[in-house]
């Protein structure tokens, strides 16, 4: 089964990505920040992760320029212009 990891602050928008993933067969993780995202690449290999690009915490670019350890076939990053 392909593992996605839905890294984003915001936990509805994150939840209802997990479930539109997970009803199409996916295994997701949620991630609510960058350093809990990183710590759930330690544990587990992913295939692909999505990343809200504007997070508090750590600079998601810095993220995705760092790659973790082990393959990750795809990097995502998403994000919403509101107002």
């Amino acid at each position: 089964m392909t593992r996605v990891l839905v890294i984003d602050d915001d936990k509805a928008v994150g939840t209802a990505i997990k479930m539109v993933l997970e009803v199409a067969g996916f295994e997701v993780i949620h991630a609510l920040d960058c350093t809990s995202g990183l710590a759930a690449i330690e544990k587990t290999d992913f295939q692909l992760i999505m990343i809200d690009l504007f997070m508090p915490g750590i600079w998601t670019v810095t993220f995705s320029i760092t790659p973790p350890s082990g393959p990750v076939e795809s990097v995502v990053f998403s994000f919403c212009i509101d107002g």
